[in-house]
């Protein structure tokens, strides 16, 4: 549906965003002429980052929620809204939700714990919820995905 293409974009655009930062440093370590000049990144990437670096800090938290995403970035929900819409097209729960249910199936991938273990490890309070979730993303249970064995996608 509309909304997995949209999940897809994000992650991509997070990859693309760790991928040229991987570049980026390796350049800068191989490069023996030191930096070369300084170019500030745009408005855009940093806000990106900002949300990354937030959902990686906080995402694991139960109560962590969209209004303290909001606060962290030191923005109004509407306008956080307003922003994740327009850079992103989806919402800021939604992009809250996909952050989690990858997370989760990162942690699956690895062998991480038991499903009820990932589940509250990515900051669901309901197992049942987050097994009606994660099979909307993923179209199979937890624990299907798990046995399967699968490569890490984020």
């Amino acid at each position: 549906a509309a909304s997995d293409v949209y999940k897809r974009q994000v992650r991509n655009l997070l990859r693309g965003r760790e991928r040229l930062r991987a570049r980026l440093q390796q350049e800068f370590q191989r490069s023996s002429l030191g930096p070369g000049p300084i170019q500030a990144p745009s408005e855009e990437d940093a806000f990106l980052d900002r949300i990354h670096e937030v959902l990686e800090r906080r995402s694991f938290e139960e109560e962590f929620s969209v209004g303290e995403l909001a606060n962290e970035l030191y923005m109004s929900r509407s306008n956080l809204h307003r922003r994740v819409g327009e850079q992103l097209n989806t919402t800021p729960s939604e992009l809250l939700m996909e952050w989690r249910l990858e997370r989760a199936a990162q942690l699956l991938d690895r062998r991480a714990g038991t499903v009820a273990e990932v589940a509250f490890a990515v900051g669901f309070k309901n197992v049942s919820h987050f097994i009606k979730r994660f099979r909307m993303r993923h179209g199979k249970t937890p624990a299907s995905y798990a046995a399967e064995g699968h490569s890490s996608k984020v």
